[in-house]
């Protein structure tokens, strides 16, 4: 397993760890989808609030709502953040609720 830490963004290559079939599961949700795209162009560590406002601002063309945002900040931390996490894509801290690592995957 072969992992380079970039520089300053705390992303680390994984190309070639995950099968088909994994990236399908990771790429089949189009919010987790967003989330990968705010990563890839965000300064890490990133707290779930933060990303959570990034991936809302995608979502809606209008200004989201509060109640929006806490609702996608609980989807984030209790659904997708997991799931990036159990893939390796990303390692996510549940008690601070941060995401530490992104690794990029083609």
């Amino acid at each position: 397993m072969s992992r380079t830490k970039e520089r300053n963004h705390g992303t680390e290559s994984n190309s070639g760890l995950l099968t088909i079939s994994e990236q399908h599961e990771v790429l089949s949700s189009g919010r987790r989808r967003r989330v990968l795209s705010v990563l890839s162009e965000s300064n890490l560590p990133i707290d779930v609030a933060e990303l959570a406002r990034a991936v809302s601002t995608r979502e809606y063309e209008s200004d989201e709502s509060d109640e929006q945002r806490e609702r996608l900040q609980i989807e984030l931390h209790h659904v997708h953040l997991p799931k990036l996490q159990e893939l390796n894509v990303v390692d996510y801290d549940k008690e601070t609720c941060q995401v530490e690592t992104y690794r990029p995957f083609q």
